[in-house]
């Protein structure tokens, strides 16, 4: 009896956790924001201790911060975590490219062409919700074509940074014609195995990517602080 309570707990608390990561990852629980958990626990009809278990492992992810005496706060996302963020996912991203065009499948090539078809898919209805989803998938896929354990394991803990980037202003700065035609670009390197090609069309994606989402966290920082002296 006592294993099947510890395993409802466990449940619970796993749902919590669930529910605040995707929270914060959208935004929808912003970067330096308190979080009063009593408020929290009241709106999800939870108690208190799955919570506080849920936001420990947050705090494992690096995605909340506890402030001893002020409490649990989302973790902030500023300009320095964008820059390394996207400096070592351009390291890791081109490392994953030459060993899946080393070691790659016919069959995995196929996959990522069929992500890749998805997201202009999404991207000609609009749906950009579904094109960002499918665009971590396509880069998640890269990883594991490349067919090595730690550096896959390494990109997933990435990927929470990569997609607050996409919900903090990334849905914003691209057309949905500038995302196709540089996931196109990357996508045809790999297919032709062609490994400086691919490095450089990697390369651009994420650099301006990083450029284009710190200018971005520049002027929505120009803006609060012009509110606050107003």
């Amino acid at each position: 009896m006592n294993s099947f309570n510890t395993v409802k707990q466990a449940t619970l608390k796993q749902t919590v956790w669930r529910t605040l990561r995707e929270a914060i990852l959208r935004g929808e629980l912003e970067p330096g924001k308190p979080l009063n958990q009593a408020s929290i626990a009241a709106q999800l009809g939870v108690s208190r201790g799955p919570l506080r278990e849920a936001l420990g492992l947050l705090e494992e992810e690096g995605l909340v911060r506890s402030v001893p005496y002020r409490g649990t706060f989302v973790a902030d996302f500023d300009d320095r975590i964008i820059a390394e963020t996207y400096g070592l996912r351009l390291l890791l991203e081109q490392y994953a490219a030459e060993r899946a065009i080393a070691s790659s499948d016919d069959e995995e090539m196929a996959e990522l062409r069929s992500i890749y078809e998805e997201m202009v898919e999404a991207a000609n209805e609009a749906d950009m919700e579904k094109y960002h989803t499918l665009d971590l998938a396509f880069h998640r896929h890269l990883y594991v074509m490349a067919d090595h354990e730690l550096l896959l394991q390494t990109w997933l803990n990435l990927e929470k940074n990569v997609k607050r980037g996409i919900y903090f202003g990334q849905f914003q700065l691209y057309s949905p014609a500038e995302l196709t035609e540089s996931h196109r670009k990357i996508l045809e390197a790999i297919e032709a195995r062609d490994v400086e090609m691919a490095k450089r069309e990697i390369d651009f994606h994420i650099t301006d990517g990083c450029k284009r989402l710190t200018e971005h966290w520049k002027a929505v920082q120009d803006r609060t602080h012009s509110s606050e002296k107003g």
